[in-house]
Protein backbone atom coordinates (compact mmCIF):
# COMPACT_ATOMS: atom_id res chain seq x y z
CA UNK A 1 0.00 0.00 0.00
CA UNK A 2 1.60 3.51 -0.77
CA UNK A 3 1.32 6.18 1.59
CA UNK A 4 1.00 9.60 0.53
CA UNK A 5 5.23 11.12 1.05
CA UNK A 6 3.74 14.04 3.10
CA UNK A 7 2.59 11.48 5.95
CA UNK A 8 4.99 8.91 5.63
CA UNK A 9 7.60 9.55 8.65
CA UNK A 10 10.64 10.11 8.49
CA UNK A 11 11.09 7.84 12.09
CA UNK A 12 8.93 5.61 14.10
CA UNK A 13 10.03 6.40 17.80
CA UNK A 14 8.59 3.68 20.34
CA UNK A 15 8.85 5.03 23.98
CA UNK A 16 9.43 2.69 26.43
CA UNK A 17 7.70 4.59 29.61
CA UNK A 18 6.28 3.70 33.00
CA UNK A 19 4.25 6.33 35.38
CA UNK A 20 7.96 7.47 36.34
CA UNK A 21 8.86 8.44 33.27
CA UNK A 22 5.89 11.51 33.20
CA UNK A 23 8.90 14.10 33.94
CA UNK A 24 11.28 12.60 31.47
CA UNK A 25 8.39 12.72 28.52
CA UNK A 26 7.18 16.37 29.77
CA UNK A 27 10.76 17.01 28.72
CA UNK A 28 11.13 15.21 25.81
CA UNK A 29 8.01 16.35 23.90
CA UNK A 30 8.62 19.93 25.36
CA UNK A 31 11.77 19.98 23.42
CA UNK A 32 10.32 18.35 20.36
CA UNK A 33 8.62 20.72 17.26
CA UNK A 34 5.37 19.84 15.41
CA UNK A 35 6.64 19.70 12.24
CA UNK A 36 9.65 17.15 12.73
CA UNK A 37 8.36 14.19 10.44
CA UNK A 38 8.44 12.00 13.10
CA UNK A 39 5.74 9.64 14.31
CA UNK A 40 5.92 8.42 18.36
CA UNK A 41 4.01 5.90 20.29
CA UNK A 42 3.76 5.32 23.41
CA UNK A 43 4.48 2.12 24.90
CA UNK A 44 3.71 2.41 28.61
CA UNK A 45 3.37 -0.33 31.37
CA UNK A 46 -0.02 -1.30 31.04
CA UNK A 47 -0.86 -0.25 34.84
CA UNK A 48 -4.02 0.42 36.55
CA UNK A 49 -3.05 4.26 36.47
CA UNK A 50 -2.10 4.24 32.89
CA UNK A 51 -5.12 7.05 31.92
CA UNK A 52 -3.92 8.91 35.01
CA UNK A 53 -0.48 9.03 34.54
CA UNK A 54 -0.40 9.85 30.78
CA UNK A 55 -3.45 12.82 31.46
CA UNK A 56 -0.78 15.90 32.75
CA UNK A 57 1.42 14.69 29.68
CA UNK A 58 -1.55 15.69 27.09
CA UNK A 59 -2.87 18.88 28.95
CA UNK A 60 -0.75 21.55 26.71
CA UNK A 61 2.47 19.78 26.86
CA UNK A 62 2.54 18.15 23.35
CA UNK A 63 2.79 20.08 20.29
CA UNK A 64 1.18 17.01 18.11
CA UNK A 65 -2.25 15.35 17.76
CA UNK A 66 -2.34 12.60 20.15
CA UNK A 67 -4.30 9.78 19.10
CA UNK A 68 -5.12 6.39 20.69
CA UNK A 69 -3.95 3.01 18.42
CA UNK A 70 -6.78 1.60 16.62
CA UNK A 71 -6.73 -1.13 14.26
CA UNK A 72 -5.76 -0.62 10.37
CA UNK A 73 -4.50 3.09 11.79
CA UNK A 74 -2.08 4.69 9.47
CA UNK A 75 1.03 5.94 11.81
CA UNK A 76 1.21 9.24 10.11
CA UNK A 77 4.53 12.04 11.15
CA UNK A 78 3.94 14.94 13.37
CA UNK A 79 1.55 12.50 15.46
CA UNK A 80 2.04 10.78 18.87
CA UNK A 81 0.45 7.84 19.77
CA UNK A 82 -0.95 5.66 22.77
CA UNK A 83 -1.72 2.28 23.17
CA UNK A 84 -5.48 0.79 23.61
CA UNK A 85 -5.58 -0.90 26.75
CA UNK A 86 -5.76 -4.69 26.81
CA UNK A 87 -4.62 -5.06 23.34
CA UNK A 88 -1.98 -6.52 21.42
CA UNK A 89 -0.21 -3.66 18.84
CA UNK A 90 2.10 -4.29 16.09
CA UNK A 91 2.65 -2.56 12.61
CA UNK A 92 2.89 -3.56 9.22
CA UNK A 93 3.28 -1.66 6.64
CA UNK A 94 2.82 1.44 8.90
CA UNK A 95 -0.21 0.85 10.06
CA UNK A 96 -1.38 -0.36 13.71
CA UNK A 97 -2.81 -3.67 14.03
CA UNK A 98 -4.76 -4.76 17.08
CA UNK A 99 -5.80 -7.93 18.90
CA UNK A 100 -6.94 -9.25 22.00
CA UNK A 101 -4.62 -10.35 24.33
CA UNK A 102 -4.44 -11.70 28.18
CA UNK A 103 -3.43 -9.81 31.08
CA UNK A 104 -0.55 -11.84 32.50
CA UNK A 105 1.10 -10.42 29.57
CA UNK A 106 0.43 -7.11 29.03
CA UNK A 107 3.91 -5.56 30.07
CA UNK A 108 6.10 -7.92 27.64
CA UNK A 109 3.67 -7.19 24.98
CA UNK A 110 3.09 -3.42 25.05
CA UNK A 111 6.53 -2.55 24.79
CA UNK A 112 8.94 -5.67 23.42
CA UNK A 113 6.84 -6.94 21.00
CA UNK A 114 5.87 -4.01 19.39
CA UNK A 115 9.42 -2.57 18.99
CA UNK A 116 9.76 -6.12 17.26
CA UNK A 117 7.55 -5.79 14.77
CA UNK A 118 8.38 -2.07 14.22
CA UNK A 119 12.08 -3.28 13.22
CA UNK A 120 10.57 -5.21 11.14
CA UNK A 121 8.54 -3.28 9.18
CA UNK A 122 10.53 0.04 9.30
CA UNK A 123 13.93 -1.15 9.37
CA UNK A 124 16.76 1.94 9.47
CA UNK A 125 13.54 3.97 10.31
CA UNK A 126 12.99 2.31 13.58
CA UNK A 127 13.71 3.91 16.86
CA UNK A 128 13.41 2.77 20.11
CA UNK A 129 13.87 4.96 23.31
CA UNK A 130 13.70 3.58 27.06
CA UNK A 131 12.63 5.73 29.67
CA UNK A 132 12.63 5.75 33.54
CA UNK A 133 10.67 2.57 35.01
CA UNK A 134 11.16 -0.82 37.37
CA UNK A 135 11.99 -4.30 35.56
CA UNK A 136 13.84 -4.93 31.85
CA UNK A 137 10.59 -3.92 29.85
CA UNK A 138 12.18 -3.22 26.10
CA UNK A 139 15.08 -4.95 26.23
CA UNK A 140 13.78 -8.27 24.03
CA UNK A 141 12.47 -5.74 21.50
CA UNK A 142 16.03 -4.06 21.35
CA UNK A 143 17.35 -6.77 19.61
CA UNK A 144 15.48 -6.73 16.48
CA UNK A 145 15.88 -2.83 16.34
CA UNK A 146 19.71 -3.67 16.15
CA UNK A 147 19.47 -5.81 13.94
CA UNK A 148 17.56 -4.48 11.19
CA UNK A 149 19.04 -1.11 11.64
CA UNK A 150 17.59 0.99 13.47
CA UNK A 151 19.10 3.12 16.52
CA UNK A 152 18.66 2.55 20.36
CA UNK A 153 18.56 5.32 22.74
CA UNK A 154 18.22 4.18 26.53
CA UNK A 155 17.84 7.55 29.62
CA UNK A 156 21.05 8.23 31.40
CA UNK A 157 20.04 6.34 34.40
CA UNK A 158 21.35 9.29 36.67
CA UNK A 159 18.30 11.44 35.53
CA UNK A 160 15.63 8.50 36.25
CA UNK A 161 13.23 8.14 38.99
CA UNK A 162 13.35 4.32 38.62
CA UNK A 163 16.63 3.26 36.88
CA UNK A 164 15.80 -0.82 36.33
CA UNK A 165 14.81 -0.25 32.84
CA UNK A 166 17.20 1.78 31.19
CA UNK A 167 19.83 0.22 32.83
CA UNK A 168 18.32 -3.21 31.79
CA UNK A 169 18.74 -1.71 28.17
CA UNK A 170 22.21 -0.61 28.59
CA UNK A 171 23.39 -4.08 30.08
CA UNK A 172 22.50 -5.88 27.06
CA UNK A 173 24.81 -4.10 25.19
CA UNK A 174 22.14 -3.09 22.26
CA UNK A 175 22.18 0.77 23.80
CA UNK A 176 23.39 3.46 21.06
CA UNK A 177 23.26 6.68 23.23
CA UNK A 178 22.48 7.03 26.89
CA UNK A 179 21.24 10.52 27.52
CA UNK A 180 19.38 12.97 29.27
CA UNK A 181 15.35 13.73 28.03
CA UNK A 182 17.00 17.22 27.31
CA UNK A 183 19.41 16.02 24.59
CA UNK A 184 16.83 13.44 23.06
CA UNK A 185 15.02 15.57 20.30
CA UNK A 186 18.46 17.32 19.03
CA UNK A 187 19.66 13.68 19.01
CA UNK A 188 16.32 12.59 16.92
CA UNK A 189 16.08 15.47 14.81
CA UNK A 190 19.92 15.39 13.55
CA UNK A 191 19.37 11.72 12.74
CA UNK A 192 16.08 12.70 10.51
CA UNK A 193 18.39 14.16 8.17
CA UNK A 194 21.33 11.97 7.67
CA UNK A 195 21.85 10.37 4.27
CA UNK A 196 21.48 6.83 5.74
CA UNK A 197 17.92 7.58 5.92
CA UNK A 198 18.06 7.71 2.19
CA UNK A 199 17.62 4.32 0.39
CA UNK A 200 19.90 5.93 -2.64
CA UNK A 201 23.00 5.73 -0.21
CA UNK A 202 22.83 2.00 -0.16
CA UNK A 203 24.47 1.25 -3.66
CA UNK A 204 27.85 0.38 -3.40
CA UNK A 205 30.75 2.08 -5.57
CA UNK A 206 34.06 1.51 -6.24
CA UNK A 207 34.87 4.57 -4.01
CA UNK A 208 32.49 3.48 -1.09
CA UNK A 209 34.36 -0.44 -0.90
CA UNK A 210 37.83 1.15 -1.23
CA UNK A 211 36.59 2.81 1.60
CA UNK A 212 34.90 0.34 4.01
CA UNK A 213 38.03 -2.29 3.25
CA UNK A 214 40.37 0.06 4.51
CA UNK A 215 38.08 0.02 7.43
CA UNK A 216 37.83 -3.17 7.76
CA UNK A 217 41.63 -3.54 7.69
CA UNK A 218 41.64 -0.94 10.76
CA UNK A 219 39.30 -3.27 12.77
CA UNK A 220 41.59 -6.58 11.80
CA UNK A 221 44.37 -4.83 12.99
CA UNK A 222 42.72 -3.47 16.01
CA UNK A 223 40.70 -6.36 17.01
CA UNK A 224 42.18 -9.35 15.22
CA UNK A 225 38.92 -10.24 13.41
CA UNK A 226 38.63 -9.96 9.75
CA UNK A 227 34.96 -9.22 8.40
CA UNK A 228 36.10 -9.36 4.62
CA UNK A 229 34.25 -12.48 3.91
CA UNK A 230 31.12 -10.72 5.34
CA UNK A 231 28.11 -8.96 2.50
CA UNK A 232 29.05 -6.04 1.20
CA UNK A 233 26.00 -4.85 1.33
CA UNK A 234 25.65 -5.25 5.29
CA UNK A 235 29.14 -4.14 5.64
CA UNK A 236 28.41 -1.06 4.25
CA UNK A 237 24.57 -0.10 6.39
CA UNK A 238 26.43 -1.38 9.41
CA UNK A 239 29.41 1.10 8.81
CA UNK A 240 26.44 4.16 7.65
CA UNK A 241 24.70 3.41 10.46
CA UNK A 242 27.62 4.13 12.89
CA UNK A 243 28.12 7.03 11.11
CA UNK A 244 24.42 8.48 11.48
CA UNK A 245 25.17 8.04 15.19
CA UNK A 246 27.64 9.73 15.00
CA UNK A 247 26.42 12.75 12.62
CA UNK A 248 29.27 11.84 10.49
CA UNK A 249 28.54 12.23 6.63
CA UNK A 250 31.61 10.59 4.79
CA UNK A 251 33.48 7.13 5.33
CA UNK A 252 36.96 9.29 5.37
CA UNK A 253 35.77 11.19 8.48
CA UNK A 254 34.16 7.77 10.48
CA UNK A 255 37.68 6.26 9.21
CA UNK A 256 39.14 9.32 11.38
CA UNK A 257 36.97 8.76 14.36
CA UNK A 258 38.20 4.96 14.43
CA UNK A 259 41.64 6.01 14.64
CA UNK A 260 40.86 8.55 17.61
CA UNK A 261 38.66 6.64 19.33
CA UNK A 262 38.64 2.89 20.62
CA UNK A 263 34.90 3.16 22.18
CA UNK A 264 34.06 3.31 18.54
CA UNK A 265 36.12 0.47 17.24
CA UNK A 266 34.37 -1.50 19.61
CA UNK A 267 30.88 -0.26 19.01
CA UNK A 268 31.68 -1.08 15.02
CA UNK A 269 32.75 -4.59 15.94
CA UNK A 270 29.33 -5.15 18.15
CA UNK A 271 27.32 -3.62 15.12
CA UNK A 272 29.08 -6.03 12.78
CA UNK A 273 28.72 -8.99 14.92
CA UNK A 274 25.24 -8.46 15.65
CA UNK A 275 24.72 -8.29 11.71
CA UNK A 276 25.77 -11.70 11.16
CA UNK A 277 24.39 -13.22 13.60
CA UNK A 278 20.96 -13.27 12.04
CA UNK A 279 22.38 -15.66 9.58
CA UNK A 280 21.81 -18.25 12.36
CA UNK A 281 18.98 -16.77 14.29
CA UNK A 282 16.43 -17.44 11.57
Amino acid sequence: MSINNTKRPKLIVGIGASSSSIDALIVFFSKMTKNTGMAFVLLPHLESNYQSFMAPLFKGKVNMPVLEAEDNMLVEANHVYTLAVSKETTIADSHFHLSNTSKPHQEWIAIDYFLSSLAKDQGERSVAVILSGTGCQGTLGLRDIKLLGGMIIAQDPLTTQHYQMPKNAIDSGLVDMMVSPEEMSSILIKYTSHPYLDKQTHTITESKLKNIYRILAYMRKRIKYDFRGYQQNMLLRRIQRRMCINQLNSLDAYYDLLKANQKEVTALNKDLLIGATTFFRD
